[in-house]
């Protein structure tokens, strides 16, 4: 029997060490290094609980397989294209793209057992990330507990959409706010 117990733990830890558990990411395999052909980023961002028109959300989504892009959102809805949604295509780099895997390697996001808030805050600003990586699907969910891993990765998000764009976006809303 003792031959059997010791067998298993061998077994275990060969099976564990052999798919990286415990490595840079969770089980079963740890992330390469490189950027894969088949990144795509989507960042929610859902402001603040205001009342309308002041209520405001976007998406961005970056990438290899779909065209970099950002959807804005004014009021909760319906939207309308052209009046309550704007939809914008932009190009990040190469560079940019691979920056961005970079950080999120280095910053631990690609996993999927995040500490989240049971009960989560109401009112307050909120944020969502959902990213496919060498054929491999991660979600940073809406309210994780620790913020200072994924809050630099937002930041970058948001910077790689061109400042003209933003510009754009935040004198529209502006005008929906104003009525016109």
């Amino acid at each position: 029997m003792k031959f059997y117990v010791v067998l298993c733990c061998i077994m275990t830890y060969s099976i564990c060490s052999f798919l990286g558990c415990g490595e840079k990411t969770s089980c079963p395999r740890p992330m390469p290094t490189a950027m894969p052909d088949d990144l795509h980023v989507e960042a929610v961002y859902s402001g603040a609980t205001v009342s309308p028109p002041h209520h405001y959300s976007y998406t961005i989504e970056l990438g290899q397989i779909s065209p970099d892009s950002i959807r804005f959102a004014v009021d909760y809805g319906p939207y309308v294209l052209g009046e309550t949604l704007w939809i914008e295509s932009f190009d990040a780099t190469q560079s940019d793209l691979e920056r961005l895997y970079t950080r999120m390697y280095d910053n631990d996001i690609f996993r999927n057992n995040w500490d989240v808030f049971e009960d989560h805050p109401v009112g307050g600003s909120s944020r969502r990330l959902t990213i496919i990586a060498h054929s491999r699907q991660f979600a940073v969910p809406w309210w994780v507990r620790d913020e200072s891993s994924v809050e630099p990765v937002y930041a970058l998000i948001d910077s790689l959409v061109p400042a003209a764009l933003w510009d754009s976006l935040w004198a529209r809303r502006e005008r929906h706010i104003q009525g016109g």
